[in-house]
């Protein structure tokens, strides 16, 4: 049974919207007068994370390409993509909420909305 595409396109924006919530979170928790961002990109820490991040996005365009091949369903590849490129965000939210930083969830969150914009549902993937 095929899943529209209209609410395949509801399932992305409310798993984008989310990411979104998520930053509201971090800029809200986030000093104001947070010192120099440099000094948290030195933490192995944040390095970590922001390598977890990069390395799930990856993953994320590998598991995608992975399950069309091997014929899955459209709606399950999108969304296994979509929650990882959640999960990408919850990752950049982490630290920001650690160092009250909301700009170390910026990265992280580019990445997400980057992987988002690039599986917009169309019509040829569903």
């Amino acid at each position: 049974m095929a899943v529209p595409l209209r609410i395949m396109r509801i399932i992305w924006a409310a798993l984008l919207v989310a990411t979104l919530i998520y930053s509201a979170i971090a800029v809200t928790l986030g000093q104001r007068n947070a010192p120099l961002m440099q000094a948290h990109l030195q933490d192995p820490f944040v390095q970590i994370i922001y390598g977890i991040a990069a390395i799930t996005f990856w993953v994320a365009f590998f598991m995608r390409s992975w399950m069309r091949d091997r014929g899955r369903p459209a709606q399950l590849y999108n969304i296994v993509s979509w929650a990882l490129f959640e999960s990408i965000a919850i990752y950049g939210l982490v630290p920001a909420m650690l160092h009250a930083d909301w700009r170390l969830m910026a990265a992280p969150e580019m990445l997400a909305f980057a992987g988002f914009a690039l599986t917009f549902p169309e019509e040829t993937t569903i």
